[in-house]
C-alpha cells in the first residue's frame, strides 16, 4: 500500500470518528422547574387532559444541538405518580435543530394545540383517567409525588434524557394554639404576658400575622373581621427557615411555628386591652398566590392586681418575666432576692437614663445575638 493511500485511509477514519463524536454529543435536554417552592397545583395551573391551555408555566425544557450538523428530533414525555403509577404520555412531531441551536419550551407549549412542539398522540392511562376525575372534583391535583420523564430521540439513534420530580401537598392545615381562643366560641381568654408567644401548627411555611386592638367602644357582637381590619397594630410576614436563611421580601425568618411578640415592636401590647389575631398561610401556585386564613382568635391581657405599678413599671415587669422565665418567680417570690421590690421605671445603661423603647431596642439586639450579656449583679 502506497503512503498516499495509507494517509487517505487515516483521513477517512478520522472523519468517520469525528462524525460519530459529533453525533454522540449532539443534542442535550435539561428540564427545570421554574419555581421549585410550588407545592399546590390548581385545575387551571396544569392542563393534564391535554385540551385547552394552562394558565401558567411551571417547567421549562432547554434543548441544545451541540454539533455542527442539523439534527432531526422527537420529544417524548411520560407522566407518572408515586401512588397512581403511569398516568399519561405523548410525543411531538419530528422537528429540526439547526447546528449549535438552543431552544426553550414550556409546559404551555406541550399542552397547547396548534403549537410547533405540541404533544401528538397524547394518551391518558386508566390511572390518569381516575386522576382526572379527582382533579375535576377537587379543583386541584391530589397530594402525591409526580414525575415527568423526557426522552429526546435523534435521527442518529441516540437519545437524551431528563426528568422532573414535583412533591404536591395540596392538603393545607393551619391550626392556632395560643394565645387566647376562637372569638366565635365565647368569652375572650385572659393572658398575663404583654409579650405573648404565638403558637400554631401547619404544613405551610410562609404566613402573614395580623394583630389588631379591639377598641373599648366596639360592640361585643361585632364581626371579628371588622375588628381585624380596624386598628391594626402589627402585621408581618413570617417565613420558616434556618437561622442563616436570607429573609424573603422582608419576611421575618423563624425556625418553627412559634413567634414571640417582639420587645421592639412599634406598638407594645398593653394590660387591660383586648386583641384579635389571625394567620394567613401563603402558598404559591404557578399562576397566583393563595392565602389560607386561620380562625380569628382573641385575648385580653390581665391587669396586675394588688399593685400600683405605673404603665412603665408594668412594661418592665413583663419584659423581666419574659426574659427570666421561671427565675423571675424565684427572684420576686417570698424569700427571693428581690422579694418586696418593684421596678422603679427608671432605667440606666452605663449610667445614662434610657426610655422603655430604648430598652426594647436593646433587648431586640440581645435576642438577635447582636449583643451578649457577659455578666450580671443585683444591687
Amino acid at each position: 500500500m502506497s503512503k498516499k493511500h495509507f494517509l487517505l485511509i487515516i483521513a477517512l477514519a478520522a472523519l468517520v470518528f469525528f462524525q460519530r463524536q459529533s453525533f454522540a454529543q449532539s443534542v442535550t435536554i435539561d428540564a427545570k422547574l421554574l419555581n421549585p417552592d410550588i407545592k399546590i397545583f390548581m385545575l387551571s395551573d396544569f392542563n393534564f387532559t391535554g385540551h385547552g391551555t394552562s394558565s401558567g408555566d411551571f417547567f421549562t425544557l432547554t434543548i441544545t444541538n451541540t454539533s455542527n450538523l442539523t439534527q432531526n428530533c422527537v420529544l417524548i414525555m411520560r407522566i407518572r405518580s408515586q401512588n397512581y403509577g403511569e398516568l399519561a404520555s405523548g410525543r411531538t412531531t419530528p422537528f429540526d435543530l439547526a447546528p449549535l441551536e438552543t431552544i426553550q419550551i414550556t409546559n404551555s407549549n406541550l399542552f397547547s394545540q396548534a403549537q410547533k412542539f405540541s404533544l401528538e398522540n397524547y394518551n391518558i392511562e386508566d390511572a390518569g383517567k381516575d386522576l382526572t376525575d379527582r382533579i375535576l372534583t377537587a379543583g386541584a391535583l391530589p397530594s402525591d409525588i409526580y414525575y415527568f420523564d423526557f426522552d429526546l430521540e435523534q435521527n442518529s439513534g441516540l437519545k437524551s434524557e431528563s426528568f422532573l420530580e414535583i412533591d404536591v401537598s395540596n392538603t393545607k392545615t393551619l391550626d392556632l394554639i395560643a394565645p387566647g381562643a376562637n372569638v366565635d366560641r365565647g368569652e375572650i381568654s385572659q393572658i398575663f404576658s404583654t409579650l405573648p408567644l404565638f403558637t400554631w401548627e401547619s404544613n405551610i411555611d410562609r404566613f402573614e400575622l395580623t394583630i389588631a386592638e379591639k377598641l373599648a367602644d366596639v360592640p361585643e357582637n361585632v364581626d371579628p373581621e371588622q375588628v381585624l381590619q380596624g386598628r391594626i397594630i402589627f402585621k408581618k410576614i413570617l417565613q420558616i427557615g434556618s437561622g442563616t436563611s436570607a429573609p424573603i421580601d422582608g419576611a421575618i425568618v423563624i425556625p418553627t411555628t412559634t413567634y414571640q411578640y417582639p420587645v421592639s415592636a412599634d406598638f407594645p401590647l398593653e394590660r387591660g386591652k383586648t386583641y384579635y389575631w389571625q394567620l394567613k398561610g401563603i402558598v404559591k401556585t404557578p399562576s397566583e398566590t393563595l392565602y389560607f386564613p386561620s380562625e380569628i382568635w382573641g385575648f385580653k391581657i390581665q391587669p396586675i392586681e394588688g399593685t400600683l405599678l405605673t404603665p412603665e413599671q408594668q412594661q418592665i415587669h413583663d419584659i423581666l418575666s419574659t426574659l427570666l422565665g421561671d427565675d423571675f418567680n424565684k427572684l420576686f417570690e417570698t424569700g427571693g432576692e428581690l422579694d418586696g421590690f418593684d421596678p422603679t421605671g427608671y432605667i440606666t445603661v452605663n449610667g445614662v437614663k434610657i426610655s422603655i423603647s430604648d430598652l426594647r431596642a436593646l433587648l431586640a439586639k440581645l435576642h438577635s445575638g447582636e449583643l451578649k450579656i457577659t455578666g450580671s449583679e443585683i444591687d
